[in-house]
């Protein structure tokens, strides 16, 4: 699975679990609900800040979202640095 696709995976379920819309996300985070259908489908990447402010928005703590993006991460064989470019 792509990094991007995973952490799309993640930040679809955390927004649910939060009771979030894609719109009502989007608007807390200053971006257009499109964009936010994009990162989940894992089809736009997103930066570090939008990453916290998504895990702010969700309720979600940063070992809880560093366990499940890691969790994702080492679920393929190959190594970290080989899937960044994927």
């Amino acid at each position: 699975m792509k990094i991007d696709s995973h952490i799309g995976h993640c930040i679809s379920e955390w927004r649910r679990k939060a009771g979030l819309s894609q719109e009502a996300l989007a608007q807390t985070i200053g971006l257009q609900q499109t964009a936010v259908s994009k990162i989940e489908a894992g089809k736009q990447s997103l930066t570090v800040e939008q990453l916290l402010l998504v895990l702010d928005a969700c309720g979600v703590s940063d070992p809880e979202a560093l366990s499940q993006l890691r969790n994702g991460a080492s679920s393929s064989s190959k190594p970290l640095w080989e899937r960044i470019d994927e």
